[in-house]
C-alpha cells in the first residue's frame, strides 16, 4: 500500500510539472503542501473537496480543514467560512468555485469586519465543473446551458463594490504571488483564478491517466 501511495504521490507531482499551467488540481496541491500549519483551509462543496481529496499533497502540513454542505450543496459557503475564521481565531483559505460564489456573494459584505482574515481562492471556469464528471455529461444537449449553466462573469467588479481586494491570475507565479501578498495584508482578499469546463476536464483525465500507469506499473514491479 505504501509503495503505491509514494508512486500516485510521484506521479501527480510530475504530470503538474510538466503541464505548467495554472490549473484547479494545481492549485488544491499546492495549498496543501504550502499553507501555514496554523492557518484553516475551508473547502467548498463541488469540484474543490474532491480535487483536495484526489490531489492534495501527502507531504503537506497538518492544516485543520472543514467544509459544510448547504442547501444544493453550494449555498451559504463564503458565509459558513468566515464563520470558520471567526470561530478559530485565526486565518483561513477559502477554496471555492465561482457558481459557489454566486450563490454567496453577499456574504463578501462582512469580510470588512471579520477579526480574522478570509482568503478567498475562487476557481472561475465559467459554470458548474463538477457535471462534466458526471453521467448528465453523455448528454451535451442538456448539459448545456440547462446544467452547468455557463457564464462569463468575473469577480472584480463586484468585490470593489465590497470593498474587498481582488486579484485575477492565469499562470503559477502571478497566484502564488497574489496568496502571499494576501497572507502579508492581514486582511480578506479574493484570488480569482482562471480556468474553463473543457480545460478542467481534460486536466483531470491527464492526472488520472498518470495516476493509473503508475499503479499498474508498480503493481507489476
Amino acid at each position: 500500500i505504501w509503495q503505491g501511495s509514494d508512486a500516485v504521490e510521484a506521479a501527480i507531482d510530475a504530470a503538474i510539472e510538466q503541464d505548467g499551467a495554472l490549473t484547479e488540481p494545481y492549485v488544491a496541491r499546492w495549498l496543501t503542501r504550502n499553507m501555514e500549519p496554523e492557518h484553516g483551509l475551508f473547502l467548498s462543496s463541488s469540484m474543490p473537496i474532491r480535487d483536495v481529496q484526489s490531489f492534495a499533497a501527502a507531504d503537506g502540513p497538518a492544516l485543520e480543514v472543514e467544509s459544510n454542505r448547504g442547501a444544493s450543496g453550494i449555498d451559504g459557503v463564503v458565509s459558513t467560512a468566515a464563520g470558520f475564521a471567526q470561530g478559530r481565531d485565526g486565518p483561513v483559505t477559502l477554496l471555492i468555485g465561482d457558481v459557489a460564489l454566486l450563490h454567496d456573494v453577499n456574504a463578501l459584505a462582512m469580510l470588512r469586519h471579520l477579526e480574522q482574515p478570509l482568503t478567498i481562492v475562487v476557481l472561475n471556469n465559467g459554470g458548474g465543473g463538477i457535471f462534466s464528471f458526471l453521467p448528465i455529461a453523455e448528454h451535451a444537449d442538456v448539459l448545456t446551458p440547462l446544467v452547468n449553466t455557463p457564464h462569463a462573469i468575473t469577480f472584480d467588479g463586484v468585490c470593489a463594490s465590497f470593498d474587498v481586494p481582488h486579484v485575477h491570475v492565469s499562470d503559477r507565479q502571478a497566484f502564488e504571488q497574489a496568496y502571499d501578498e494576501a497572507l502579508r495584508s492581514g486582511s480578506a482578499w479574493v484570488i480569482e483564478v482562471d480556468s474553463s469546463l473543457a480545460g478542467n476536464e481534460a486536466e483531470h483525465a491527464r492526472l488520472e491517466a498518470s495516476i493509473q500507469k503508475a499503479l499498474q506499473e508498480t503493481a507489476t514491479s
